[in-house]
């Protein structure tokens, strides 16, 4: 009925908004890391102290750095563009699934014998769909390396418990933590997040410049902007994070008050079982390939192994410029053999391809052979 085929899209919707959601995430990890390699360079050039009659290797370093720099630069543009591409993506699986759920909520309203009907065809459903889902996480006590963020008491709990700051010259300790960079434009202060939870962080900007929008206070996760308070603006903020998360507060020409940084932490779900995984033959595989590109399916890739491709870049699309025997563009072009694969240029890379439209998948096959 009109029921079921509403549940059912809004079931699709649902599950394409998760993958969404993911993708996007990763996309914004990897501009963070590219944007921390871009400020370590810099942070490396300035100042130049360079006198006049320096050597001309100390004007070469430079030279060379500078170099270092642009191509940083570049690569963070890259990794900046996937990152907005999967925001798009992200906002518009959120408005096609808010559409379908509407109409889901809608189809249950009219006459009771369909609405009889139309719950008890939702419910066999949703008994599916529970049975694979992943136990509820449970909330546990926060590690240490979480909670001791919360110490504003001095400079020495506040490093110990896991703060770096960067540019800050006037600090004041206490129940609230209050600093900005007097001697420079911007000021940051950042820590790397332990386990999995939700922070809840609240910021003041106490700055009165109401006269420049270059006044304010920012909060970041991995590199993305979570929050940015204006001129006397306050806010709590509750941001998810997993291990390993970054969190940046910076400042430009403002004042940073940190007035609460706590957590709430949770116990990992365990894993799903893959007992319905199987190993398979080429043989047994005998439908269509829906990854290839002549099918539609678009590569993306977190970069390259340097030396054999043209670039070490990670970006999407078969338009993207990159040309070498193991490219992530490879993947899916349909040919065979070890000079058509791809090698990843770093630990913790990845590659995918984005199918045409919604595919039933029996198989997956990779090699490097044929």
């Amino acid at each position: 009925g009109a029921a079921l085929t509403a549940h059912t899209t809004a079931q699709t919707a649902a599950a394409f908004l998760s993958l969404a959601t993911k993708n996007y995430a990763i996309a914004a990890l990897g501009f963070g890391d590219a944007d921390n390699e871009y400020t370590q360079v810099a942070n490396q050039l300035c100042p130049i102290t360079l006198i006049y009659n320096a050597a001309e290797s100390a004007f070469d370093s430079i030279a060379s750095a500078a170099q270092d720099l642009k191509q940083k630069a570049l690569i963070a543009q890259q990794h900046k563009a996937w990152e907005m591409a999967n925001k798009t993506v992200m906002d518009t699986a959120q408005a096609q699934y808010d559409a379908a759920a509407a109409k889901a909520t809608a189809a249950e309203q009219p006459i009771a014998a369909k609405k009889a009907t139309a719950a008890a065809a939702c419910a066999s459903i949703v008994a599916s769909a529970q049975a694979t889902l992943e136990p509820t996480p449970m909330v546990k006590p926060c590690p240490q390396a979480v909670s001791s963020l919360s110490d504003f008491s001095s400079h020495k709990a506040m490093t110990s418990g896991g703060w770096t700051f960067n540019g800050i010259t006037d600090i004041q300790y206490g129940a609230n933590f209050r600093c900005w960079a007097s001697m420079h434009p911007w000021g940051s202060m950042e820590a790397t997040l332990k386990g999995v939870g939700v922070l809840h962080v609240t910021l003041e900007n106490e700055h009165s410049n109401t006269k420049t929008q270059k006044n304010f206070v920012r909060l970041l996760k991995n590199g993305a902007e979570i929050e940015k308070l204006g001129s006397k603006e306050e806010k709590t903020i509750n941001v998810p994070f997993v291990q390993g998360d970054k969190i940046k507060i910076d400042e430009n020409r403002a004042t940073i008050i940190l007035k609460q940084f706590t957590a709430t932490c949770y116990s990992p779900a365990p894993p799903r079982s893959c007992s319905a995984v199987k190993r398979s033959t080429s043989a047994a595989l005998k439908g269509p390939n829906v990854a290839v590109a002549s099918e539609g399916g678009v590569p993306f890739g977190s970069g390259s192994l340097a030396g054999y491709c043209s670039t070490t870049a990670a970006g999407e699309g078969k338009d993207f410029v990159a040309n070498g025997i193991h490219c992530w563009k490879n993947i899916n072009d349909g040919k065979l053999g070890n000079s058509y694969s791809w090698i990843p240029g770093h630990s913790g890379a990845f590659v995918g391809v984005r199918f045409a439209k919604r595919e039933l998948i029996e198989g997956l096959r990779i090699s490097r052979k044929g």
